[in-house]
């Protein structure tokens, strides 16, 4: 299988969330693919420089530099920009407010066809097309 961590579950595994954990560790030994949009590694690094404490930052920029090797970068590309933005308006049109930066990882699923693995089902649930899982659950 081919997957995108959500940023919510990125934090879960640095908290050793243990179920999850399991999960990630089993789909590692399963040779599955993991990607991660920049988008995710940028809200990532937003939050450790925004952590007061310099050691809670390094210590959890270590544990994320230890997940991201399993993980292989694709960036966003020209296609990926306008499918976001199709999405933003046909949210928009139907009554629902999703970040722009979920948008943008569910376009880059959506056109990789990769699976989203989320806890935040609420605002990935209305983009069509986008397959995800909820492995906290």
């Amino acid at each position: 299988m081919e997957y995108v961590l959500d940023t919510n579950i990125v934090i879960k595994l640095l908290r050793k969330n243990s179920p999850l954990q399991t999960k990630f560790e089993k789909a590692v030994m399963n040779d599955d693919e993991f990607y991660v949009p920049l988008v995710v590694h940028y809200e990532m690094l937003c939050g450790f420089y925004y952590e007061p404490a310099q050691v809670q930052e390094e210590k959890y920029l270590d544990l994320y530099n230890n997940i991201c090797f399993h993980f292989k970068e694709r960036d966003i590309n020209a296609q990926t920009w306008k499918d976001a933005a199709k999405i933003y308006a046909d949210l928009r049109r139907k009554g629902f407010k999703v970040s722009n930066s979920d948008i943008l990882i569910a376009a880059f699923c959506i056109e990789y066809n990769f699976t989203l693995i989320t806890e935040n089902t609420k605002d990935f649930k209305n983009i069509d097309g986008l397959k995800f899982i909820n492995w906290v659950e």
